[in-house]
């Protein structure tokens, strides 16, 4: 159980001990904001103390991680910007590749029409969707 110095509810019971007369409000309200600032005090306390783990954690381990994705990020960024350039093959490949493995394990009629949406959707991926201008 907690000491009568950490609980708030002890001290207003010792204050109504002592005398037969209710504390004045202003002891009152003393009382529950001398308990509220110790409760906030311990938990920025805490709390600093949690944020400086993390820290001491996130600079040893995290940054170095971090710093490897960031690079890998960059070079798929790089390729994606060229894909333009060599969107024939890319479409092609993505074309073959599942058109075969569909074509394997579920026949020409479904590797046909599988191949065909593959080799839009890479396209569609690779150019973007072409604007129509209607009349």
């Amino acid at each position: 159980m907690a000491d009568k110095k950490d609980n708030p509810l002890q001290s207003i019971k010792d204050m109504l001990s002592k005398s037969n007369e209710l504390p004045s409000l202003k002891d009152g309200i003393q009382v529950a904001v001398n308990k509220t600032n110790g409760i906030l005090e311990t938990l920025e306390a805490k709390k600093h103390r949690v944020d400086h783990s993390v820290d001491l954690f996130a600079s040893s381990r995290v940054r170095p991680i971090m710093s490897r994705i960031y690079v890998y990020i960059e070079r798929g960024v790089k390729f994606y910007q060229l894909r333009q350039y060599y969107g024939p093959q890319i479409i092609g490949a993505s074309v073959a590749t599942v058109g075969a493995l569909v074509t394997a394990r579920r026949g020409k009629i479904p590797g046909l029409f599988t191949s065909a949406f593959t080799g839009a959707g890479s396209y569609t991926f690779v150019y973007g969707i072409p604007k129509f201008n209607l009349p």
